[in-house]
């Protein structure tokens, strides 16, 4: 499959004054945060930036996210407590050129801020592209839905309407922007999370040393949904007793056998976590839904042959039979073969693996996806006078 050629933004004009105060804000959903604190760091770190990141907690601390209808509602609550934190902010004299989001529900509720202040959105999926998958993700059937879920649909397009821009992170966030919320494509530009290849370097040459277990790395925090259940059954096969099956999770694993190594708690872009990259020789993730997954890219990073199933976006990381292996939901029996394959050739996954690291280096690159973002704001930023909040 294609994938994503992300190039500076050099049609942009360069910018008229060198201070820049940008807000970095978001909801607490698993890779999006890693994105968003990455890019936050990325962009921060740069010369003549003031950056400040707001990360929304599950159960937000203030009074009026425990009141109904608010405390009934994740959007309304992340709505009312996002644009009640900034403007504390503003009122305290903090003034924003440009601020990025890694979701629609901080946004949903920011009323004039988002006329005052360029507002970019990252985004993952779109409502729509949930509902497809509304089971794992507690989200309405697409076809049914009622005259709420509509209202929500209209109020989710005013605002994608409102953004400067919209940055998904895959084509197919791209077509649902454009197909299902009438996005205009001026708008849009697709930017996908980028890894930090510092910090995944992939040094280590993950070579199994003889008579050694060859050591086969999951990593989804919902463990069902990701598919690691199948894992666990192809791991009890004889022909994969002597290899060792590292599970890092935030889910109770269940039937787990003697191979099977279970890591909770480990934190994103903890040394830790790079650790069990590095240890490992083949990554699966037999995902039965998602919508784009970092540890798929991170273990490119870290020179892995990846094994994944062809669900949301996950399907634009991988270049099938060059980078690893892309299998069908729910198909033990191939994950299975695909992942034998590899165990028994030591030079096939290397040969996948330092594929699957140029592909980072070229379309997944932290430094380039940063890049483009800065420029994107900074173009907003002078294109548009901000003012102080006013009450």
């Amino acid at each position: 499959m294609s994938s994503h050629r992300l190039n500076r933004a050099s049609s942009l004009r360069k910018p008229l004054h060198r201070g820049y105060r940008f807000l970095f804000a978001g909801a607490p959903f698993g890779g999006i945060v890693t994105h968003l604190e990455n890019l936050q760091e990325a962009i921060g770190s740069r010369p003549g930036i003031d950056s400040t990141l707001v990360l929304l907690e599950s159960d937000p601390k203030e009074l009026i996210s425990h009141i109904p209808p608010f405390s009934l509602n994740w959007t309304l609550k992340s709505g009312i407590v996002m644009r009640s934190r900034i403007r504390a902010m503003e009122k305290d004299g903090k003034v924003f050129n440009a601020a990025l989001f890694n979701h629609v529900t901080p946004v949903s509720l920011l009323g004039t801020f988002s006329k005052r202040v360029p507002v970019f959105l990252s985004l993952d999926a779109t409502p729509q592209l949930l509902d497809r998958y509304g089971l794992w993700y507690n989200a309405p059937a697409a076809s049914n839905l009622n005259p709420i879920e509509l209202l929500k649909h209209q109020h989710v397009r005013r605002v994608y309407g409102g953004a400067t821009y919209l940055l998904p992170w895959s084509r197919w966030v791209r077509d649902s922007l454009v197909h299902d919320y009438g996005v205009d494509e001026k708008k849009i530009r697709v930017v996908p999370p980028g890894i930090d290849l510092k910090k995944w370097s992939g040094a280590g040459t993950h070579g199994t040393p003889r008579g050694a277990k060859t050591r086969i790395l999951f990593v989804g925090g919902e463990f069902k949904r990701k598919g690691g259940d199948l894992l666990v059954n192809v791991a009890a096969r004889p022909e994969f007793r002597d290899c060792e099956f590292h599970i890092v999770t935030r889910s109770s694993v269940r039937n787990a056998g003697a191979n099977v190594v279970v890591h909770a708690n480990l934190a994103a872009n903890s040394p830790a976590l790079i650790a069990l990259y590095e240890d490992a020789d083949i990554f699966a993730l037999p995902t039965r839904a998602d919508l784009f997954s970092v540890a798929a890219l991170e273990a490119m990073a870290m020179r892995l042959p990846v094994i994944i199933t062809n669900v949301g976006g996950s399907a634009e990381i991988m270049r099938d039979n060059e980078n690893g292996y892309v299998i069908p939901v729910d198909d033990e029996h191939a994950l299975a073969d695909k992942l034998l394959r590899l165990v028994k050739n030591t030079d096939l996954r290397k040969q996948l693996g330092e594929k699957g690291r140029k592909i980072v280096e070229a379309d997944f690159n932290l430094d380039k996806t940063a890049d483009v973002i800065f420029e994107l704001m900074v173009h907003a930023a002078d294109s548009k006078h901000t003012a102080p909040y006013n009450r």
